[in-house]
C-alpha cells in the first residue's frame, strides 16, 4: 500500500473513534435527556462493520427483515429502548 494510502486509512480510522466517541458521550446522553422512548436504525445483514459499530454504540439486533431491500436483501433491525426491553437501556 502506498504511503498516501496508508495515511487515508488513518485517518478514516481516527474519524471513525472519533465518531464513536463522540456518539457515546453526547448522542446517547441527548436522547436520554429529550425523552426519547426508541432509537430504531437498520443495517444491511452482510455489512459486518456497521452491525458491529451499532452493537459498540449499545443498540441491539431486535429482527431481522428478509427481502427487504430493493434487490431482495435483508436488513437487521437495531434498537434502544429506554425501558432496556431488549436488554440494555441507553441511559448513561
Amino acid at each position: 500500500m502506498s504511503h498516501f494510502k496508508s495515511l487515508l486509512v488513518a485517518l478514516a480510522v481516527c474519524a471513525a473513534g472519533a465518531l464513536t466517541k463522540y456518539a457515546i458521550r453526547n448522542m446517547r446522553p441527548a436522547l436520554y435527556r429529550s425523552g426519547a422512548l426508541r432509537v430504531d436504525c437498520m443495517s444491511l445483514a452482510t455489512h459486518t462493520d456497521a452491525r458491529r459499530w451499532l452493537e459498540l454504540l449499545g443498540l441491539r439486533p431486535e429482527k431481522t427483515l428478509d427481502n427487504w431491500g430493493k434487490a431482495g436483501e435483508s436488513f437487521v433491525l437495531y434498537s434502544w429502548t429506554r425501558n432496556g426491553q431488549n436488554g440494555r437501556n441507553f441511559h448513561v
